[in-house]
């Protein structure tokens, strides 16, 4: 019998015995799991559903919008390769001057103009130098760049008449010192410059008082102008006592005041000293309404209205 024929035949036969759940004949008689799953399961059951996301699958996280170069093998190897690519831009910024603190900003060196000098030394401690130094640094801007923006900038100022004296804080606490109390403490010479610079505030307050409401009189904004523009120096207030002698506030010629040059007691020296009280003071901690309230009775009785 031809082979073709016998193989045939036996095709034939199988098909005759199997079952009818469509299983082969020789799946028939055996019931074993198939390879790989020892509780009978598929091979296939143990992989992941194919709607969990890529690193469910084991497969290498990337990034939204991470450049192809950038992406590693592994997790880890795309991990390396963003940090070396940081500390790359990183060295690009040193190399280009852009400090890694702001404060850097305000380490000026020596080839800044004299004239200059004193405003620009004095940076480090200025809060709104600090402030545009902060925004230079997320710039990315080099020290250099900007300390020359700096420094073109006062020089600019300077020529325009706008940029105000350098003040010499130490020097200007020196001077405010009066006479009679630089053989004093620290402390108390703090407190006679102190008691100083209010007495002459209080003055032009006592001014302002006097003036409000009066036809052709000053405002009080006036006052408060000079005393932002004159209180912060000791010529300021050389200047304030000056005009309080012209006033005959006050006619003594120390940087006090509170007395007379004659023998006699003057009215107004006296009202300029009953003024400088703490209770005549508004806003002094001590101030008494009453006392002041009297004050200004003795000034229209004194003066005139």
């Amino acid at each position: 019998m031809p082979n073709w024929l016998i193989e045939k035949l036996r095709l034939h036969n199988m098909i005759l015995r199997a079952p009818e759940d469509g299983g082969g004949a020789a799946d028939s008689g055996n019931d074993a799991p198939p390879p790989g799953d020892a509780e009978g399961g598929s091979a296939n059951d143990s992989a992941p559903p194919s709607d969990l996301p890529p690193q469910g699958r084991n497969e290498i996280y990337r990034p939204d919008g991470l450049p192809d170069h950038m992406l590693g093998q592994s997790d880890r190897e795309t991990i390396d390769k963003m940090a070396k690519a940081l500390s790359g831009y990183r060295q690009k910024d040193t190399d280009r001057g852009v400090p890694a603190d702001p404060a850097a900003y305000s380490t000026f060196g020596d080839d800044v103009p004299e004239a200059l000098a004193p405003h620009i030394k004095g940076l480090s401690d200025d809060t709104a130098f600090q402030r545009v130094a902060k925004i230079a640094h997320e710039r990315g801007i080099p020290v250099g760049d900007f300390q020359s923006l700096t420094t073109e900038l006062y020089a600019v100022a300077q020529e325009m008449g706008v940029l105000e004296p350098f003040l010499d804080v130490d020097a200007e606490r020196e001077a405010l010192t009066p006479e009679n109390a630089r053989d004093l403490s620290p402390a108390e010479q703090q407190q006679a410059r102190e008691r100083r610079m209010q007495e002459n505030e209080s003055f032009l307050d006592q001014l302002a008082s006097r003036e409000a409401g009066r036809e052709g009189g000053v405002s009080k904004e006036v006052f408060d102008y000079v005393k932002t523009e004159l209180g912060d120096s000791a010529k300021g207030h050389m200047f304030i006592e000056y005009v309080r002698r012209l006033a005959g506030g006050d006619t003594s010629t120390g940087p006090f005041g509170g007395g007379a040059n004659g023998g006699g007691a003057d009215p107004r020296a006296e009202l300029a000293r009953k003024a400088a009280l703490p209770e005549n003071t508004p806003g002094n901690p001590k101030f008494d309404r009453a006392s002041y309230d009297q004050l200004q009775k003795e000034y229209e009785r004194v003066v005139g209205n």
